[in-house]
């Protein structure tokens, strides 16, 4: 697997897809190697075949980015954090805070658009 700094959120990519990502995020996407967790495939892959996109936007990325499969030790880190970010009122969904416990797993940033997560030293919004 080639080396990347961050992994990137499903929401990144749905953005992406919808061409509603700001063109320094977009530079940021396509400067260096990203990873992908197995996770945000099945999210990209639900959320825009709800919105009628047909384009195949997940099969895509698993053709080319980094993929992560995500493991036990993911889910359990997983639902954790995302008990704890639910009691301190967070609304962080469960797919997102698994990929974030895999983010930390292999020591990379965890880059998003999601603005549920608080002040994270892991987590960078774009």
């Amino acid at each position: 697997m080639t080396e990347a700094s961050f992994l990137v959120d499903s929401s990144v990519w749905i953005s992406d897809a919808f061409q509603d990502l700001p063109p320094a995020a977009r530079a940021r996407l396509r400067s260096s190697p990203t990873l992908v967790s197995s996770a945000a495939l099945a999210e990209v892959r639900s959320v825009l075949l709800r919105r009628g996109i047909k384009t195949d936007v997940a099969g895509e990325l698993a053709a080319r980015e980094n993929i992560v499969a995500v493991g036990a030790d993911d889910g359990l880190a997983g639902g954790t954090l995302h008990a704890r970010l639910r009691a301190q009122g967070a609304n962080v969904s469960m797919v997102d805070a698994i990929q974030l416990a895999t983010a930390r797993r292999l020591g990379v940033k965890f880059l998003t658009r999601d603005r549920a997560f608080p002040n994270d030293r892991d987590v960078e919004f774009v």
